[in-house]
């Protein structure tokens, strides 16, 4: 199954980077000497992953998210729980007077310490029996409880609701998020404190900004995308100084970076980076220099709530593909559009729809001409571009269905059944023709054009009424010196196009590079994350009056390719 972003829910189909299970369990052996065999069990390899939406970077699968013995064995080192915190200082300066404070990861209580010397009223949440039990003893209001139970009950009761390096650990951020807005009162705050991803940081290989320390990398990006999924505004961002402790990471990973842009000279670019950023530091410029940690401060609306329209907003259709057979009412997409109501969009190449725009995308005869990997891109965008509990219906060629009267007709030969040899040829190139042809319309357009169509009635039957169009145009451009053709005679007269004339034919989107059944297609959309995956029929569909748009039948309610499979699922809710 594919991954998706925990703010949008998109998927996300390419990581950004791997980590072996074996090279993390070396490298926190060899600076940590920690196990973390037992926290990644059942993992075997760490990806990250970049939201194109949000701008998070994030980590999967979620099973790699750390437990409270890898904290309590981080917590042996000094520097790891820092008594004192750039962002526990920054924040006190920009809050105002007489809030009612809740921390969230407070530990041993020394922001509730601060904030209390201040004249905050504060109170702390820790899931760390141990961090509890020090903050009780230094008399502070603390609970061991998540936030998710606390805030059943604590509806609207803060002014401010802090969490210091915290979100970056969550696998479900977004869920977290929801809980402290439930607590914060409207318009109340909401501070936060992450890891900058855009520090230097990004230039370095940090074993605690992986798993199974760090779930996800947050940017100033990602934290303004808050905006449009919860009912906040961000009032302000800061960002650390460079600390003392970090000069020479940063010197060295920022000039490593720098110096990979030159070809030549590199090593004596990166010297002299190093060395300026060294003198730098060294007469008291410091703090000019963008340290790890930013802090963000977002408010709570008023009302609490993302406000939407009062009225109901129109459904949105999409017509992906659509050939010659679209709808006004519909937005339209094809590759060379034939009519002005049709938008151009290269869909292996160019896929332009934004995500999350329409309640139901239509895609009929395109999956079957698409390669296997283009296919599961091209159902990833779809997923994408659907709202969520959106309908995507695909029609393709019913593998099964030609298969199973391929097999039929053959049983018929078999029998001596007299006219199902013709019946078994035309099956047997309505299973092949379109997957090895070398010209346009193949086998089948030539068979049509001759004039010796083998049970024509059964043809039109299989292939609907849009066949008979076919049929009847391809035998009117025939000249009357042209002689019949017998079935064995249509194939003497194909081209045998090679080498670069038979690549362009290939690539120009005509023949089938993939067929699929029920089974089959079924399983691919439910592997990407769809739900409801249901077989239907051309006359039946969960799109509201859908056959009211003639896409799948005429205007006297016959279905136009009764030889196709029709599948529908939904984006999750």
């Amino acid at each position: 199954m594919d991954t998706r972003s925990p703010l949008t829910g998109n998927i996300v189909a390419t990581p950004i980077a791997r980590y072996p299970l074996t090279q993390l369990v070396r490298d926190w052996a060899a600076t940590f000497d920690i196990d973390i065999g037992e926290e990644l069990q059942g993992v075997h390899e760490v990806r990250k992953y970049r939201c194109p939406e949000s701008g998070l970077n994030f980590f999967t699968p979620g099973a790699s998210q750390g437990s409270d013995a890898l904290y309590k064995a981080l917590g042996q080192f000094s520097w790891y729980y820092a008594p004192d915190k750039w962002e526990y200082h920054m924040c006190l300066e920009i809050l105002p007077p007489n809030q009612k404070i809740l921390e969230v990861g407070c530990g041993s209580g020394r922001f509730l310490e601060l904030a209390q010397a201040k004249g905050y009223d504060v109170r702390g949440l820790d899931i760390n029996e141990a961090a509890v039990e020090a903050a009780k003893e230094g008399g502070f209001r603390v609970d061991c409880e998540e936030l998710r139970e606390y805030a059943q009950d604590r509806e609207a009761e803060y002014d401010c609701l802090c969490a210091f390096q915290l979100l970056e650990h969550l696998q479900d951020s977004l869920s977290f998020l929801q809980d402290a807005l439930r607590v914060l009162k409207p318009g109340g705050l909401l501070v936060l404190a992450t890891p900058n991803a855009e520090s230097f940081l990004r230039y370095q290989y940090t074993l605690l900004d992986l798993p199974p320390h760090h779930m996800a990398q947050w940017s100033l990006q990602s934290y303004r995308f808050l905006e449009t999924v919860l009912p906040v505004s961000l009032q302000s961002a800061f960002y650390e100084p460079l600390a003392q402790d970090h000069v020479v990471h940063y010197a060295h990973s920022t000039s490593k970076h720098i110096s990979l842009r030159f070809k030549v000279g590199s090593k004596l670019v990166k010297s002299l980076v190093r060395k300026s950023i060294g003198l730098a530091c060294s007469m008291g410029l410091r703090r000019c220099f963008r340290g790890q940690c930013m802090l963000v401060v977002f408010q709570k609306k008023s009302d609490g709530v993302v406000s939407v329209p009062t009225q109901e907003v129109a459904k949105r259709y999409a017509n992906v593909g659509c050939g010659s057979t679209w709808h006004p009412d519909w937005d339209n997409y094809d590759l060379v559009p034939r009519d002005v109501s049709v938008k151009a969009m290269d869909i292996v190449q160019g896929w332009t729809i934004a995500p999350k725009s329409y309640d139901a995308i239509y895609c009929s005869h395109v999956l079957e001409h698409l390669k296997r990997n283009q296919t599961k891109q091209f159902l990833i965008n779809c997923y994408n571009s659907l709202k969520p509990g959106g309908v995507l219906r695909l029609v393709v060629p019913d593998l099964e269905g030609i298969c199973r009267e391929y097999l039929q007709q053959l049983d018929a030969v078999r029998s001596g059944e007299e006219t199902a040899k013709r019946r078994h040829q035309w099956m047997t190139l309505e299973l092949l023709d379109q997957m090895v042809r070398t010209s346009s319309g193949g086998a089948m357009a030539k068979l049509w054009a001759s004039g010796d169509l083998p049970e024509e009635d059964f043809i039109i039957e299989r292939l609907g009424e849009e066949s008979a169009h076919w049929i009847e145009q391809l035998k009117s451009e025939r000249t009357e010196s042209c002689e019949v053709a017998a079935y064995e005679d249509v194939f003497a007269q194909l081209p045998d196009l090679k080498g670069e004339k038979a690549h362009e034919f290939r690539a120009g989107g005509e023949i089938h590079q993939w067929m699929y059944d029920e089974v089959s297609l079924s399983e691919l959309l439910s592997s990407l994350g769809f739900e409801r995956v249901v077989r239907r029929d051309g006359l039946d569909s969960s799109i509201p009056n859908f056959k009211s748009y003639n896409l799948d039948t005429n205007a006297s309610g016959i279905v136009r390719k009764p030889d196709s499979l029709f599948i529908e699922c939904v984006r999750r809710a």
